[in-house]
């Protein structure tokens, strides 16, 4: 896979391997996007399939939707990944903008993320066991209550009552359990905290605030 490659200031300077751009720490955008179920003020994180990165990669819940875009692709071309991900089919203009996350992470030795994140939040009319999974990028999806998320996060609680939707050879089972704080993807729960910064995002979108001034 080739992708686009930038400077630190995000102009573009050219072309070069997936792979090779890990390995050598060049700046690339990427696409993500934090699915928010409207009518029951859940948020939706993923749980990838294992063997898929160079290095030990827990099974963490990890953010709804998140991967590079081929080189030339426009960063609406990203919506694939909704579908490639989760199974769903989704207009550009369906995702809120959140902003553009600008990271810098030395993961392993040979894997460095240098990366403008654009991050998007994508409100859906729909119940979390009517996801169809297609396999091989996720291994499953983990329903969070919005508000007890946050208290999660703020460490204000020790774990959440969650729902999880697991997809495997013989099709997809639901199951209920708990998540702790230590269960979520740890990159994200510091220096920035995204994931409570994206979780405030999707309650002041639940709130009817202004979604122009929506950021993560």
């Amino acid at each position: 896979m080739n992708i686009d490659i930038f400077d630190d200031k995000y102009r573009y300077v050219g072309v070069a391997g997936k792979k090779e751009a890990h390995q050598q720490g060049l700046w690339h955008h990427v696409f993500s996007a934090v699915v928010l179920l409207k009518d029951s003020e859940t948020i939706v994180l993923q749980r990838k399939a294992p063997g898929r990165y160079a290095f030990d990669r827990p099974d963490s819940v990890d953010i709804s939707v998140g991967g590079h875009l081929d080189a030339g692709e426009m960063i609406s071309d990203g919506v694939r990944e909704i579908e490639e991900e989760l199974g769903l089919k989704v207009q550009f203009d369906q995702l809120i903008p959140l902003g553009i996350r600008q990271t810098a992470a030395t993961i392993s030795p040979d894997y460095i993320a240098n990366e403008f994140q654009h991050i998007f939040l994508l409100p859906l009319d729909m119940k979390f066991e009517d996801f169809r999974l297609p396999g091989g990028e996720v291994t499953g999806i983990v329903e969070v209550p919005l508000r007890e998320g946050i208290d999660l996060l703020l460490e204000r609680r020790k774990e959440v009552r969650v729902r999880a939707l697991y997809v495997g050879e013989e099709g997809q089972r639901l199951e209920d359990g708990t998540l702790t704080k230590d269960d979520f993807t740890k990159a994200y729960l510091e220096l920035d905290q995204l994931f409570l910064r994206l979780f405030i995002a999707a309650r002041r979108w639940i709130d009817k605030e202004d979604p122009a001034q929506i950021f993560w």
